[in-house]
């Protein structure tokens, strides 16, 4: 990948992209279970430059239902989304070029970096990614 490509890519996402981490609730015999997930998306009424970012990264391009079904006499809105490892691989090809999200992307390498499919999720790990979840909130909220 060319090096201008990535810095085209990385200001898009500074611009008009989201790192969060976000999480999930599920029930199973009548236990609750969180979990937490890392997640990247960009948003935009340009589909192809969405589908260029695709292309490189995979993840998943669609249209935005909630504005179509609010604002239908507006253009289509399309967002493409990737979720952890994928996540990671994006941010670290873009990171070298990022600006705005700089912050963002270190606290998502930390995240992803402490999330293992085989250890036992204690208290206190939950707890860290809560607490990881907020700073990502804040982080947002410092760049207003």
């Amino acid at each position: 990948m060319k090096s201008h490509d990535l810095s085209y890519i990385a200001g898009y996402f500074d611009g008009e992209g989201c790192i969060f981490i976000s999480t999930r609730t599920t029930s199973y015999k009548e236990q609750i279970y969180k979990s937490y997930y890392l997640a990247c998306k960009v948003g935009s009424t340009n589909l192809m430059s969405l589908k260029f970012i695709e292309s490189i990264f995979g993840g998943s391009t669609a249209v935005h239902k909630w504005r179509l079904e609010h604002y239908p006499n507006r253009r289509k809105f399309w967002a493409w989304t990737v979720y952890s490892e994928q996540a990671i691989n994006f941010l670290k090809a873009i990171y070298p070029y990022l600006i705005l999200k700089k912050a963002e992307a270190e606290l998502a390498f930390k995240f992803q970096n402490s999330k293992t499919s085989h250890q036992t999720q204690t208290e206190e790990q939950k707890a860290i990614w809560e607490a990881e979840r907020i700073l990502m909130q804040n982080l947002k909220k410092a760049q207003i």
